[in-house]
């Protein structure tokens, strides 16, 4: 099929093989194959110079022979046949292709939204650190002898203050958490349907 680029009947392989006994082999291994297959004659699919595949019809009912008007349809069935072949490749190609941009889309908004989370929650740890720092040196102040009872006033507003900002940071933290757990839920929108 590929050196030929045509049809092969199978009445004319049985009387070449039977016209030539020295090239026989090759022709008797393909009338054997033909035979194997049951098939009268077999069509070559093209696109460009690949073989795509082949068409391989049994004998006719009426039992007379494949004329070379039903040999050129067949070649013209088996070309559109080729055609819609690699149609069909190329836009299962296209899916892959489609899928896999899709996946890296996906990949590449999930990390920006893991580093925007990432930065939201080290802003929120880092201003709970700063104020329980800063709380903790009040602390250590208010139990200086050498503090004035004015100073530990002034300290012990400042604590309060510090726990209110460490309430409000711990707050937003749970906010962006649930925001998040939210965001990963599957949507359960209802709506009427006919």
């Amino acid at each position: 099929l590929v050196q030929e680029r045509a049809p092969i009947v199978q009445e004319e392989v049985s009387h070449l093989a039977d016209a030539r006994r020295s090239g026989a082999m090759s022709l008797s291994r393909l009338e054997n194959r033909l035979k194997h297959l049951d098939a009268a004659v077999v069509v070559p699919s093209f696109v460009n110079d690949r073989l795509i595949g082949f068409l391989a019809l049994g004998n006719k009912r009426a039992g007379t022979m494949y004329s070379e008007d039903d040999l050129n349809m067949l070649q013209t069935l088996a070309n559109q046949a080729a055609l819609a072949i690699q149609n069909a490749e190329f836009y299962q190609e296209l899916q892959t292709k489609t899928a896999e941009l899709i996946h890296t889309a996906r990949l590449t908004s999930m990390g920006k939204m893991a580093s925007g989370i990432a930065h939201q929650m080290r802003n929120r740890f880092g201003c709970l650190m700063g104020e329980a720092n800063l709380a903790q040196a009040l602390l250590q102040q208010l139990h200086s002898p050498a503090t004035t009872p004015q100073k530990q006033q002034e300290a012990m507003h400042l604590i309060a203050a510090k726990l209110a900002s460490i309430c409000e940071e711990g707050e937003k933290g749970v906010q962006i958490v649930k925001h998040l757990l939210e965001f990963s839920k599957p949507a359960m929108d209802r709506a009427l349907v006919s």
